[in-house]
């Protein structure tokens, strides 16, 4: 007796052949999916972290006790892989910034500006009060109001950062400053008068 083969397709087992093929590559496509995902997400945050690492920190903003007057702000550049110069600072908040530096030789305290600033690889400038600082003249009445600035700094090399310098972040600046408050705000208005041409 010759034997015969069932083409019927209608039987479970057969029809569950195709559809456990077919998922298998669904699966597999899911999962690396998934995997690229992941990988553009770390990507990115080590990417930030590195911009953090490199970026300045710790902006703090003294406002002048009149607005005719000039306010002062204080950060930390923090330097990269190479050496890089800051030569210049701007503010939508402000007409104009300067970066300007204190000296006290013997019992002359001595303060005026500074064309630029130099950050050494791998090393760190503190802008304190008595020390180096950015002048922010006619600072808009949005800013004193808010207490923050929005500072961009731009380097000898083009390229450029931007970090916000507030009023909160003062008084932790100020208790590791030499002087203290008092030292600021003469400081400030000192400058009110001395530079109002610049």
């Amino acid at each position: 007796m010759r034997g015969t083969v069932n083409t019927d397709w209608s039987y479970p087992h057969m029809r569950a052949l195709p559809t456990v093929a077919f998922a298998i590559p669904l699966m597999f496509l899911a999962a690396c999916g998934g995997e690229v995902k992941q990988t553009e997400a770390a990507d990115s945050q080590t990417e930030a972290a590195a911009t953090s690492e490199t970026g300045p920190t710790g902006g703090a903003l003294r406002l002048s006790v009149t607005p005719d007057r000039p306010s002062a702000a204080y950060l930390t550049l923090v330097g990269g892989e190479a050496p890089k110069v800051l030569t210049g600072v701007s503010s939508p908040d402000a007409e104009r910034v300067e970066l300007h530096e204190t000296k006290r030789e013997g019992d002359i305290t001595m303060m005026g500006a500074v064309e630029q600033i130099e950050v050494p690889a791998g090393g760190e400038v503190a802008m304190r009060p008595g020390g180096l600082h950015l002048m922010l003249f006619g600072l808009s009445e949005a800013a004193r109001s808010a207490g923050s600035v929005t500072l961009n700094l731009t380097y000898a090399d083009g390229t450029s950062e931007t970090v916000i310098a507030n009023t909160a972040n003062l008084a932790a600046l100020e208790g590791g400053a030499a002087g203290g408050a008092d030292q600021g705000e003469d400081h400030g208005g000192d400058h009110g008068g001395d530079h109002s041409g610049h």
